[in-house]
C-alpha cells in the first residue's frame, strides 16, 4: 500500500501547515503555560515562597525536547493538538521533578542558566518540592485518562511503565555510585558495587531503561498511542527510541568521562579501560574508584584518564555513538513503510538529530 493510501486509512494528516520552528514554539508555550494552571491554582491561598519553590524549574523552562517528541510523534499519526496537549504537559512536569531529585544527587551546581535547585532552596525542600510536581503530574493524567476513553488509559498505564522502567535503571546504575548519605556537608559510604563488575551488557542495560526510555522512546510512544499506531509501529519505535537513547547517553558520558571518574560512575569509557588493561593496571582502577569522591586527588583523575587515552577509550566510545545512530537510521529506514511518512516524519528526525548531538 502506497503512503498516500496507507494515510487516508489511517486518517493522518499528511500536509503540516507549520514549520518545525513554529511547532516548537507553539509546544513551549501551550505546555508552560499548561502547567502553571496545574499548580498555580493549588497554591493561591499558600505561602508564596511555596509556590515560588514548585514553579522554580517550571519558570527556568528548557528545550521541551520530550513534550516535543509526545507531539511530533501524536501529529506523524494524524492526532489533533487538542489530544496532545495534556500529556506532552506531564511528560515536561516529569522532566522538572527528576531533574530537581537528579541534581541533587549528582552534585549539579547549575541549571538552565542559574544555580541547581538545592544550592538555592537546600537539602530538605528538595524532596518535599517534587511531591508537589508529582501530584500535579498524575492530576494532569488522570483527567485526561477520564476524558479520552481506551487511549487516555492506556496512556496513563504507559506513564506508570516508563516510570518503572526509568527508576529501575537509575537504581541499577546507583549500585555502582559511593552511596551519599549526607548533601551538607557531603558525606559517602561505599558503592555496592565496583568498576570491576561494570561490564558493557551492564552499562547498556542502564542506559537503555534510565535514559532511552525517558528520555526518547516513551515520549515518543506516547505520542504514537495519542495518534492511534498499531502494536507493530509502536514495538518499532521502541527499537529505534532505544538506540537513539543510547547515543544520547554515550554522548553524555564522553562530555563528562572526568567527572563520572571523580564520582566514582563506570561509564563506557572507563569501562572499556578496565576490559582493555593489564591486571596491574585493573587493580589501580579497581583501588583509585573504591576511594569516595572526596578521597580522590588530582593524581588519581590523570592515573584513569592516562589508561582512557592509552586503550583509546574515548574513540571507542565515540564509534560506540556513531554505531546507535547509524543504527536508528539504518532501522527506520529498512521499516520505513511500517510508519507514516510526512512533514512530521522528517521532523522528527530533526529533533533526534539536534538533541542527540548535544547533550547540554
Amino acid at each position: 500500500m502506497d503512503t498516500k493510501a496507507f494515510a487516508e486509512r489511517r486518517n493522518y494528516v499528511i500536509r503540516s501547515e507549520e514549520t518545525f520552528e513554529e511547532l516548537s514554539a507553539k509546544v513551549e508555550r501551550l505546555v508552560y503555560s499548561t502547567i502553571l494552571n496545574a499548580i498555580e491554582p493549588r497554591f493561591i491561598d499558600s505561602r508564596p515562597e511555596i509556590l515560588e519553590m514548585v514553579t522554580d524549574y517550571t519558570k527556568r523552562k528548557g528545550r521541551y525536547i520530550r513534550p516535543k517528541l509526545v507531539w511530533i510523534f501524536a501529529k506523524m499519526f494524524g492526532a489533533p493538538d487538542s489530544a496532545i496537549l495534556a500529556p506532552a504537559s506531564a511528560i515536561q512536569l516529569s522532566e522538572d521533578f527528576v531533574l530537581q531529585i537528579d541534581d541533587m544527587i549528582d552534585g549539579t551546581e547549575t541549571r538552565r542558566g542559574k544555580p541547581a535547585f538545592h544550592k538555592v532552596y537546600g537539602f530538605n525542600n528538595t524532596f518535599i518540592t517534587p511531591q508537589f510536581l508529582i501530584g500535579a503530574m498524575w492530576n494532569i493524567l488522570h483527567e485526561y485518562a477520564l476524558n479520552n476513553g481506551d487511549t487516555g488509559i492506556l496512556v496513563y498505564k504507559k506513564f506508570i511503565e516508563f516510570s518503572d522502567i526509568t527508576f529501575t535503571g537509575q537504581a541499577l546504575e546507583n549500585m555502582f555510585k559511593p552511596r551519599q548519605t549526607s548533601s551538607y556537608p557531603k558525606t559517602y559510604i561505599k558503592a555496592l558495587k565496583g568498576i570491576g563488575e561494570a561490564t558493557y551488557d551492564a552499562y547498556l542495560e542502564i542506559v537503555t531503561k534510565k535514559t532511552a526510555a525517558y528520555t526518547i522512546y516513551g515520549p515518543a510512544i506516547t505520542g504514537a498511542i495519542i495518534g492511534g499506531a498499531s502494536e507493530e509501529q509502536l514495538k518499532l519505535i521502541e527499537k529505534i527510541g532505544t538506540k537513539f537513547g543510547v547515543a544520547f547517553q554515550i554522548k553524555d558520558d564522553i562530555d563528562d568521562y572526568l567527572y563520572d571518574i571523580k564520582e566514582g560512575q563506570p561509564t563506557i569509557v572507563t569501562i572499556h579501560a578496565y576490559a582493555n588493561s593489564t591486571l596491574d593496571e585493573k587493580r589501580l582502577m579497581e583501588r583509585i574508584f573504591s576511594k569516595l569522591p572526596e578521597e580522590k586527588t588530582t593524581g588519581d583523575i590523570a592515573a584513569i584518564s592516562s589508561l582512557v587515552e592509552k586503550y583509546g577509550s574515548l574513540g571507542y566510545a565515540d564509534a560506540q555513538f556513531s554505531a546507535n545512530m547509524s543504527e536508528g537510521a539504518h532501522t527506520y529506514q529498512e521499516n520505513s513503510s511500517v510508519l507514516p511518512n510526512n512533514e512530521y516524519t522528517s521532523m522528527v528526525f530533526r529533533l533526534f538529530s539536534d538533541f542527540v548531538g548535544s547533550t547540554k
